[in-house]
């Protein structure tokens, strides 16, 4: 039985880390968001100052600005994907180790409650066996 409650240990340690990892995960994809509406802002205001633009120079600024922002959108927008699959991926194997988690503790306790049964069957044996003596005595 030590050895189930040892592996049932490393089970939630197993567990605890990819929790972390999610964790960690989620964060990033919080903050790639939080980036891609920053660009997104950045992109509205270009067309709200764009049509203001008059002289050419300020044109070309503009455009500039606009052509080295607007490739920053779609590599946030491949980021978001990529740990979005990541999350998916932790997401299904904190279930996978969850579930062995749980069929660990769930033997343990069965194997406990079985020798609870047992103990209580022979007490129960012994006390009638006591009262039978008595009763033929």
């Amino acid at each position: 039985m030590k050895a189930f409650q040892h592996l049932l240990q490393q089970e939630e340690k197993k567990l605890a880390q990819i929790g972390n990892q999610k964790a960690l995960v989620i964060n990033r994809i919080q903050q790639l968001l939080q980036q891609k509406e920053t660009v997104n802002q950045l992109l509205c205001d270009y067309q709200k100052q764009r049509v203001n633009i008059s002289l050419a120079i300020d044109w070309t600024n503009q455009r500039t600005l606009f052509d080295q922002i607007a490739p920053l959108k779609q590599q946030i927008k491949q980021q978001i994907q990529l740990v979005d699959v990541e999350h998916k991926r932790l997401d299904e194997l904190w279930k996978k180790q969850l579930s062995r988690y749980q069929s660990i503790k769930w033997y343990i306790d069965k194997k406990q409650i079985e020798k609870i049964e047992k103990a209580n069957k022979l007490e129960q044996k012994s006390m009638d066996d006591l009262a039978s003596r008595k009763k033929y005595n």
